[in-house]
């Protein structure tokens, strides 16, 4: 995979060129099905990372640079390929709201945070302008996104979407939110719940074939959604219900109900099988609809980490400065002098 991190200059000002080999990869609109499985790599890999098509991706701005690479492109003139597809991976309506689009052969991909383009730290809400930051920054259109995958964090995304229309009527949220690029309509839509969504992201890429997966990210999805999508056996939403047990699963308490919501999970992974090994739920103490989704008011290690930053820094969500402070707690507490 080829990422590119754009730094401090706004997306709207660089400009990609690439010159790959024809991509082999037959043009679909349908939507492949979730599964309990994953692959390493895809048709264009092997092995870990795997080769791939003779690729030239460059990053330059406007100006002389690019002057240099249009006529680098009339010397070599790139062979005719087919048009690219590309995967959309959303988190919006939460804290950190970002779009990642990924080109279905590997080659190609940009993460547009969308606190990079409001510069409001931690920035949330719809991503109409990330996605569109995204998709110019790849020479890309809505119509070359074949599928879109939301993670589920604090609501289930696609019901709350279907809702929008009358919510932006009342005023209860903005217009903004029903803007095309952020609801992509004619876009085949899945979701993935947060934990199993933390986990994913890190399976593909493990340089191992088999071990477990440990996620302790304070609040995760409520069993509700994933109780009430199991009933009705919805095909767009992928969850821990969906996934199989280890012989030795364990979860806490035994038959969770109603507003609980995760705490810690443990997955554990085999030949490309993701299987439910441990999953700790905690009650929701106080209505999600607060403006920290009552976080700090769990029982999970995450909020601990919340109710401690709230103390340190009065922000529920400074929980990673939190962390980074913690190496320093014995050397402060023995007494010796230290620089920060």
């Amino acid at each position: 995979l080829h990422s590119a991190f754009v730094g401090s200059r706004p997306l709207r000002c660089m400009r990609w060129a690439a010159v790959s080999q024809p991509c082999n990869c037959e043009r679909q609109r349908s939507a492949p099905e979730f599964g309990t499985r994953f692959q390493k790599g895809g048709p264009h890999t092997a092995g870990r990372f795997g080769s791939r098509p003779s690729l030239l991706v460059s990053l330059v701005s406007r100006g002389e640079g690019s002057q240099i690479m249009m006529s680098a492109h009339k010397a070599s003139p790139s062979p005719p390929r087919l048009p690219r597809q590309y995967v959309l991976g959303l988190n919006k309506y939460s804290h950190d709201a970002t779009a990642c689009l990924l080109s279905t052969d590997g080659e190609r991909s940009v993460v547009v945070p969308k606190e990079r383009i409001s510069r409001v730290k931690h920035d949330g809400g719809e991503l109409s302008g990330a996605v569109s930051h995204a998709l110019e920054a790849l020479d890309a259109s809505p119509e070359d996104v074949v599928l879109a995958v939301s993670n589920n964090h604090h609501f289930r995304v696609l019901p709350f979407e279907q809702r929008l229309p009358w919510a932006s009527a009342v005023g209860v949220y903005p217009t903004q939110y029903l803007a095309p690029l952020n609801l992509l309509p004619n876009v085949p839509h899945y979701e993935l719940s947060h934990h199993l969504a933390h986990a994913w992201s890190v399976l593909a890429d493990a340089p191992f074939d088999s071990g477990l997966v440990l996620v302790m990210d304070g609040m995760g999805e409520s069993v509700r959604p994933m109780e009430e999508a199991l009933a009705l056996n919805d095909p767009t939403y992928m969850h821990d219900l969906r996934l199989p047990r280890t012989d030795s699963f364990q979860q806490v308490p035994a038959a969770p109900s109603g507003s609980y919501r995760e705490a810690e999970s443990v997955y554990s992974f085999e030949g490309g099988e993701v299987r439910r090994a441990f999953k700790r739920w905690t009650s929701e103490r106080s209505p999600p609809e607060l403006y920290n989704y009552g976080f700090e008011h769990m029982e999970s290690l995450g909020a601990v980490y919340s109710r401690i930053s709230s103390h340190i820094f009065a922000d529920w969500n400074a929980c990673g400065k939190v962390m980074g402070l913690a190496p320093y707690a014995d050397a402060i507490g023995s007494g010796e002098p230290m620089r920060l």
